[in-house]
């Protein structure tokens, strides 16, 4: 096979010989070194044999933050099965995940589910045996242990997030996941006195490639704490960090944002971040006001700004594909806004009239090239708008058993990401999605920039927790022309009255190029998402036409 390009197939060293000295600790509870949980993991993989898995097999890791899924993880490759990571179907949005999962089961068809003690999951009738993980429950015994065979070829199926469609399974091979860890290992500048934290889903990419499955392969310590975790508190991300003196964190701009408006001085007491090197902003658009407003508010407990790594990538990819040096902090340019609708990367001196600001995500990780064409494919030049194609030893095979949607993803060995964007001086400065753009009068706006200025309007307001907007365009008719819709996701107890919405329906059209704009307020936990968080667009809009979604009074 093919090994990173380093040389190294880094899974099987690290499960060969994994670490005695650092491990994982999960926030509040269960820690263990890494040899520990190998150790461990040979045991359930003997019991996985037992159970019928065969080399190849696909295994459901349906399991919570926790050393189980560690555990439950390592098994299935020392017992040659191909785990397929998902989230632990519980909780208020329960039926949607077990949807999912349903949806993932009839495609990777799996030999057995690994659960948590005491959940329950019904595939809907397909004959799936579950097998129950908990933690601490597997004594560490060197005689019990699975028959010695060969790691799969394949480390694992990532299913998309589903923000545009139904999700799909990215086969990720071992080849392709060992460079990949090479490639973050050399752009994050990986050390030996590197330690780190997340709170980031186990069955994302990110959570699991970056957040666990680096420090793994290089032996460093790491701090999980659950999603839920995090939102209830944000602070605790904060104090995991400053406790374990992590120099290495991950999240989306909108958790830094979050934590920006909503962390109080109070939970902060005693929190000194001044550790934290890497802080690494991916996974959704990396939005340059939640950069300054999070480096403002943690400044005086120790943070700096050029901890800031902000970076792309997809899942298809296996995790990254461009990412910030480190220490250099965030680049944003100033650009025209009416240069941007029309493809233009045109800078202009900032606080110009009409300009926006876009941050850079970074060159191109090590081994990987980021090319930008047009609608036909044709290369353009620096600085123009236009579909970005990958190429890196880092991406997948394919979706698993979908070879339509495989030939158009990866043409010619290409991956067609379905994202907008430009270069400018070797960096790339992501524009938005194809799907979401929205075009008015000729002109292309993303629909995350309407989002994104109608949160800054109303993110003034310290009392509640900032709203989330969803926007989409409905078809143009005779009546009402071409119109542009926003929900916005109020928390809470939270209200849009009269002079916020009016707030919220002024930047909605500024940003929009003064559309015909709807302003919809909805309860938060209305606007559709997946598993990872995500917002679905798609489907907001498909509920909207199908009359199907709870809303209030329209402006």
């Amino acid at each position: 096979m093919s090994l990173a390009p380093d040389g190294a197939d880094l899974v099987a060293q690290a499960l060969a010989a994994p670490s005695s000295f650092s491990g994982v600790t999960i926030d509040g509870g269960a820690s263990a070194p890494w040899s520990t949980l190998v150790l461990r993991a040979r045991m359930r993989a003997a019991r996985l044999q037992a159970a019928g898995v065969a080399p190849g097999d696909h295994v459901l890791v349906s399991l919570p933050t926790s050393l189980g899924f560690v555990e439950g993880l390592f098994a299935c490759w020392l017992s040659g099965a191909v785990p397929v990571p998902l989230p632990q179907a519980t909780g208020a949005r329960a039926g949607a995940i077990a949807a999912r999962i349903t949806h993932v089961a009839r495609v990777a068809r799996p030999r057995v589910v690994l659960l948590a003690a005491g959940d329950e999951l019904d595939l809907e009738g397909d004959n799936v045996p579950a097998i129950t993980i908990d933690d601490g429950e597997a004594t560490p015994s060197p005689t019990a242990v699975p028959h010695q065979i060969a790691l799969p070829e394949v480390a694992f199926v990532q299913f998309t997030s589903g923000s545009t469609g139904d999700p799909r399974g990215v086969v990720v091979t071992r080849a392709a996941l060992n460079a990949q860890l090479a490639q973050l290992h050399h752009g994050m500048g990986v050390g030996p006195t590197d330690a780190a934290v997340s709170w980031l889903p186990l069955f994302h990419d990110m959570g699991l490639v970056g957040g666990l499955l680096l420090p793994f392969a290089y032996g460093l310590p790491v701090t999980l704490l659950s999603s839920l975790s995090f939102l209830l508190r944000p602070a605790r991300w904060l104090q995991a960090i400053s406790r374990s003196r992590a120099t290495m964190s991950a999240a989306p701009s909108s958790a830094y944002a979050l934590c920006a408006a909503k962390v109080r001085d109070t939970d902060l007491e005693g929190v000194d971040l001044s550790c934290w090197q890497v802080a690494l902003d991916g996974a959704e658009a990396v939005r340059p006001e939640a950069i300054d407003a999070f480096a403002a508010r943690l400044a005086p407990y120790g943070f700096a700004r050029e901890a800031f790594m902000p970076a792309y990538g997809l899942a298809e990819s296996t995790l990254s594909v461009t990412m910030t040096p480190r220490g250099r902090g965030a680049r944003v340019l100033d650009v025209d806004k009416a240069a941007l609708a029309t493809g233009e990367l045109r800078q202009v001196a900032a606080g110009a009239a009409g300009a926006v600001c876009i941050a850079s995500s970074g060159p191109p990780v090590h081994g990987a090239t980021v090319r930008v064409v047009d609608d036909a494919g044709a290369p353009l030049p620096d600085g123009r708008v236009g579909h970005l194609r990958v190429r890196s030893p880092a991406l997948g095979s394919g979706y698993l058993d979908d070879p339509t949607a495989t030939a158009a993803a990866y043409p010619s060995g290409e991956l067609a990401t379905g994202d907008l964007g430009a270069l400018v001086d070797g960096e790339l400065y992501v524009t938005g999605r194809t799907k979401d753009v929205i075009v008015i009068r000729g002109a292309k706006v993303c629909a995350e920039d309407i989002e994104a200025a109608v949160e800054a309007a109303l993110r003034v307001d310290a009392a509640h927790r900032p709203p989330t907007a969803l926007a989409f365009a409905l078809a143009a008719d005779a009546v009402l022309g071409e119109r542009v819709v926003v929900l916005v996701g109020m928390h809470g107890r939270a209200t849009l009255d009269d002079q916020r919405r009016a707030r919220a329906l002024a930047a909605a059209r500024e940003a929009a190029g003064a559309a015909d704009v709807l302003v919809v307020p909805v309860a938060a936990s209305a606007l559709p998402r997946t598993t990872s968080g995500k917002l679905r667009r798609t489907e907001a809009r498909r509920q909207w036409l199908a009359g199907v979604l709870e809303v209030e009074a329209a402006a």
